[in-house]
């Protein structure tokens, strides 16, 4: 609820002045969790800057805010990360869901090996993502494994 109020506020350059100065890592997680719901030019700048190639909490709302914008390097860091952030795997989801709208080709493999995740909400997104990727896709498969075999040989037929 805090959260929410706060986000609500969009008081960016109070909430990225606490983070600069903050010394307290669990601080600068919920920080950083309430830029992310706020959609500012300012707010992408401090995520830019914000933005590491390590697996952290922080890091992935940093690459996952400028990836939901389409930022090819954020995709790239949330693709060398893949499956690693300490994230739900619903929140995971909405990333593997960006590759596919996106276009973000080296994800395929992830992709395709997320195809049968103990969670329902990846192996949908990734699928999802695969029929973007690959336009002329079943639109429904039997079976994770059909689905897998299917999209191993689209990758292997690509010029």
């Amino acid at each position: 609820m805090i959260r929410e109020e706060m986000s609500r506020r969009k008081e960016v350059a109070l909430l990225t002045s606490a983070y600069v100065t903050s010394t307290d890592e669990v601080q600068k997680d919920r920080l950083a969790e309430v830029l992310f719901e706020i959609d500012d030019l300012e707010v992408s700048r401090f995520m830019r800057a914000l933005m590491t190639p390590e697996a952290t909490l922080r890091g992935y709302y940093a690459a996952q805010y400028l990836a939901q914008r389409g930022d090819r390097r954020a995709l790239s860091i949330m693709n060398q990360n893949y499956f690693k952030y300490p994230v739900s795997s619903a929140a995971w989801a909405s990333t593997v869901q960006l590759f596919g709208k996106y276009r973000y080709r080296p994800a395929i493999s992830h992709l395709i090996e997320s195809i049968d995740a103990a969670s329902v909400n990846v192996a949908a997104a990734a699928v999802e993502s695969l029929q973007l990727l690959f336009p002329g896709s079943p639109s429904e498969f039997k079976s994770a494994a059909e689905a897998k075999k299917y999209f191993r040989e689209r990758v292997g037929r690509q010029p």
